[in-house]
């Protein structure tokens, strides 16, 4: 029997985990900024998504938001994407003040950047890209 799916914050013992997703989608690891939060969906010990977020002046960015590459795996992504919405709106009300929500949508993804735009997003800048190599 499948466990429930619930989100959580990261926590130390998730490494591995993580690394799991992260290769899956053929990196490394992931980028964890200073000062970053992570929150995962998890079953049981399993990680089915994992996002890291932070807070800036003008807002809060999510660094990075990798699903395990899985149908499960998307619907996991969705959660976390639902908990940061509300986490920010939340916030928002507290502090009696406008915030944003925002995130890096790679050109060569279409498909992330049609789910944000349903989502009710919308492109408020455009960023530049160079590639160095060795």
């Amino acid at each position: 029997m499948t466990e429930m799916l619930t989100v959580d914050a990261l926590r130390p013992e998730d490494a591995a985990e993580m690394l799991r997703i992260a290769r899956s989608h053929g990196m490394q690891h992931f980028h964890y900024s200073p000062g970053a939060h992570g929150a995962v969906v998890r079953e049981g010990v399993v990680l089915r998504a994992v996002m890291l977020l932070r807070e800036t002046e003008a807002g809060f960015v999510v660094d990075e938001l990798w699903p395990e590459v899985s149908r499960l795996g998307l619907y996991a992504m969705g959660l976390l994407a639902d908990w940061a919405e509300a986490l920010v709106q939340r916030l928002a009300t507290e502090r009696e003040r406008k915030l944003n929500l925002a995130g890096i949508v790679r050109n060569d993804n279409p498909t992330h950047r049609a789910a944000l735009l349903k989502r009710g997003y919308e492109p408020i800048a455009d960023v530049l890209a160079k590639d160095f190599t060795p």
